[in-house]
């Protein structure tokens, strides 16, 4: 059983990074009742109780990203890093902590060693947010990599479905491809758009080689539906056609993100039934081998890239 701690005393060892990481877990989790992944303490984890205006999900995110940044920071004093130089940015399938979830797409290409990666991505992160904080343009010019890969939007639709706007509900006559409302339709083009200033901003780094996709299916009964298949049902939604209904809406996503590609030289990477042989760790995420092979994917990708 693990120590309880103060609520100093745990802030203390965030900020001091004296916290093993294998520790963590006993004390945070994610969230059951947030649409997005967003870590919490666990009950019964602290002797007393935080701040309300405390984020203890940013504050562990920013300790992740110190650990790595001083770890790359020894690497380049004392290790070959003649590897292409990646920046990732998005969300939770570029980025989990891994303490609690699987290695994602960007955390597996870290691994893999086969390029030198930068990863910014925030599992929580939607693109609305994204473009708002513009952190990708600081960091490109710093790092001036060879590729930027990119994963989001989402976030944004789940935030959608979790608030019940985007999905009709059941009618047993309505086709499987037609279950989104007027406001998921606007969610979609406002993707689009999304991209669309993103791929411009992008512009001012002309050699830059840009990878976008746009998921997977998701698979909305798996661990009782935490993310999906809880919103599904509460739009009456049987569980035999809550695949195919998500699948519809993923197919949308990655029309509108791969037409946002087009007329520019932005690469658009089509993951769809990549992790269809392997396991789920949730309804929204897939488990290790499955973001190990959409991995592989990405890296083929850049690898073939001129």
């Amino acid at each position: 059983m693990a120590k309880r701690l103060t609520f100093d005393e745990f802030r203390t060892a965030i900020r001091q990074r004296t916290m093993p990481l294998e520790k963590l877990p006993d004390y945070v989790d994610f969230d059951p009742n947030s649409p997005i992944p967003k870590l919490v303490f666990r009950a019964d984890a602290l002797i007393d109780q935080p701040p309300p205006d405390y984020d203890v999900d940013a504050e562990i995110y920013r300790m992740l990203r110190i650990i790595n940044e001083e770890r790359d920071a020894r690497l380049e004093t004392f290790s070959f890093v003649g590897q292409k130089r990646v920046v990732a940015e998005g969300d939770s399938w570029f980025n989990l902590p891994m303490f609690i979830r699987p290695p994602a797409i960007a955390d597996w290409i870290e691994r893999n060693g086969r390029f030198r990666i930068k990863n910014i991505a925030y599992w929580g992160h939607t693109l609305q947010r994204i473009l708002r904080d513009k952190e990708y343009l600081k960091i490109l010019t710093k790092e001036k990599p060879e590729y930027f890969i990119f994963s989001a939007g989402g976030n944004d639709l789940q935030l959608g479905l979790a608030n019940g706007s985007y999905i009709h509900a059941y009618d047993a006559a309505r086709p499987v491809d037609q279950y989104l409302t007027k406001a998921g339709e606007a969610a979609l083009a406002e993707i689009e758009r999304g991209y669309k200033s993103l791929f411009t901003e992008l512009s001012q780094f002309p050699t830059l080689k840009i990878i976008c996709y746009g998921y997977d299916y998701p698979r909305p009964l798996v661990k009782g539906g935490t993310y999906i298949g809880r919103y599904l049902r509460e739009k009456r939604i049987p569980d035999d056609q809550m695949g195919p209904i998500i699948a519809s809406m993923i197919d949308k996503l990655n029309d509108v993100i791969k037409r946002a590609t087009q007329s520019t030289k932005i690469h658009y990477l089509d993951c769809r039934r990549v992790t269809e042989p392997y396991t789920w760790y949730d309804d929204m995420h897939p488990d290790r081998d499955g973001f190990f092979a959409l991995a592989v994917k990405f890296e083929d990708m850049m690898n073939r890239l001129p």
